[in-house]
């Protein structure tokens, strides 16, 4: 737990030395002293206040009760919640309890229906800085306390929505290809995102939206579904990042998805690394909806589509 208002009883702490340089204290031994005592957290609050931002830009979570519990004691202490700037999800995620699912396509019927989530949803609101959010989206497999893909991404967008937190930067990523001997019918049958009226508005902020490693299945199948819906409401998109493996030659799947978007407004700038280009008709793509466009940068394309 960070910075406790009194030491525990009978708690003991690691020795505190000082650096070879004499007159400095090194980090640990910094967060160290604010653990003492509140006089001791006050006095060391600006040697601390580096550190801490340095260590707490980033919050990790995996939508488990334990790393939202950790996210609690940042979001309710006021010297340091206003230092998180990004939220990143990643897998395994869960288990969670209270989850309640339809019959119909065994979907979460109310995301904030469940309790740590719906403590989510307020430490986001206490959190002023945190907008910008990466989602892992690796593996599909779930039971009923466990989260798959979907159920993570249903959930997020709903707190955008709820919690009145509209991101800025949103980064959708992939850690690991899908088996060699899985196809997409063996991944998912049907996607059990349901479409929100209300989730156009979480994406009236959205300036940067990075896509990195399309080529797996999982993140392929939930962007099928859910990438032509946020540029369709992005009004407001600078920025669109994509980052692929050109080595994996699979690409294209990334950009049939692409080519089912319809941005109203049309991001400004387009960048696009390490991509395996077929013809897939992504200049006309850029040709119908590109009337924004400032600037379209390669780096690392194969087949000379940049040239």
């Amino acid at each position: 737990t960070l910075c406790p208002t009194r030491p525990l009883e009978g708690t003991r702490y690691a020795p505190i030395r000082a650096s070879r340089h004499g007159d400095r204290l090194e980090d640990r031994n910094v967060i160290s002293l604010r653990q003492m005592s509140r006089r001791i957290a006050s006095a060391t609050f600006k040697r601390s206040r580096p550190i801490f931002a340095r260590c707490l830009r980033t919050l990790r979570t995996d939508l488990s009760d334990s790393s939202i519990t950790k996210i609690k004691t940042i979001a309710s202490t006021s010297d340091l919640k206003d230092i998180p700037q990004a939220l990143q999800i990643a897998p395994p995620f869960g288990p969670l309890s209270g989850i309640d699912r339809s019959i119909l396509f065994d979907m979460i019927e109310s995301p904030t229906s469940i309790p740590t989530i719906n403590n989510l949803k307020e430490y986001l609101q206490a959190l002023p800085n945190c907008t910008n959010f990466e989602i892992c989206l690796n593996d599909n497999d779930n039971d009923n306390d466990n989260l798959s893909t979907d159920d993570v991404v249903r959930i997020l967008f709903h707190l955008f929505v709820e919690a009145g937190r509209h991101p800025k930067q949103l980064t959708l990523y992939s850690q690991c290809p899908s088996p060699p001997e899985t196809t997409p019918h063996d991944i998912r049958q049907y996607h059990r995102i349901e479409a929100h009226p209300d989730l156009s508005h979480a994406w009236t902020n959205l300036h940067t939206l990075t896509i990195s490693e399309p080529y797996t299945e999982y993140l392929y199948s939930s962007l099928d579904f859910i990438f032509p819906r946020i540029l369709h409401h992005a009004h407001h998109l600078q920025r669109l990042v994509i980052i692929g493996n050109a080595e994996s030659g699979d690409s294209v799947r990334f950009l049939e998805a692409l080519n089912k978007a319809t941005p109203i407004f049309g991001p400004k700038h387009i960048e696009i690394r390490n991509f395996h280009f077929r013809d897939t008709g992504f200049q006309d793509w850029v040709k119908e909806n590109g009337h924004k466009l400032i600037s379209l940068a390669f780096s690392e394309v194969l087949d000379g589509i940049g040239a």
